[in-house]
């Protein structure tokens, strides 16, 4: 959970900057009222840097279960 949450902290100036780019090659193109012109180029370039970071934690093999519990031998009688 908390590996979440920094991330989605970590990353909301990359989204803001994504952001800036899009909407300026928007208004580069005539869109300028266009809110839809913005949000899907926006929402693919989020998703596919997702994907990269996926990919990269499966590199990394980080495993978000918790790992198994050690087994102690109670030696009290």
């Amino acid at each position: 959970m908390s590996l979440a949450l920094s991330m989605t902290i970590r990353f909301i100036p990359q989204i803001r900057t994504q952001y800036l780019e899009v909407r300026e090659a928007q208004f580069a193109r005539g869109l300028h009222h266009s809110p839809l012109a913005v949000l899907v180029p926006l929402l693919v370039r989020t998703l596919e840097s997702a994907q990269e970071i996926a990919a990269a934690l499966d590199a990394r093999c980080y495993d978000s279960a918790a790992p198994p519990r050690r087994r102690t031998r109670n030696t009290a009688h």
